[in-house]
């Protein structure tokens, strides 16, 4: 089983091994974000959108909290690679997020 979720979901356990590290305070934020673009960089090449779209949220997320530049843009980008009339949740708040950044909120 081990070996099948690390062939199939490589990006997800980066992503969430980034926000255990940032969780943990074991180290600092710069090795979580640095995870966490490991994560985005897998599923980008794998194809897996939906996985580097919520692992773009996530980078975010962590550079807000650490009062770094925040990749709006690289979250904006994504959003478009997506239907305009799709509707599913992880985009939906995608959408959104990426609305509130725009907007300076």
């Amino acid at each position: 089983m081990d070996e099948l979720n690390n062939e199939y979901f490589p990006a997800e356990w980066l992503r969430i091994k980034a926000l255990t590290i940032e969780q943990n305070g074991n180290s600092d934020d710069v090795q979580a974000e640095e995870v966490i673009i490991a994560a985005i960089a897998r599923a980008s090449s794998q194809g897996a959108k939906l996985f580097e779209l919520t692992a773009t949220m996530d980078l975010v997320q962590l550079q807000q909290r650490h009062g770094r530049e925040i990749a709006g843009e690289m979250l904006r980008d994504l959003i478009a690679v997506f239907q305009p009339n799709a509707t599913f949740g992880h985009l939906e708040r995608a959408r959104l997020f990426s609305d509130s950044i725009a907007a300076g909120a």
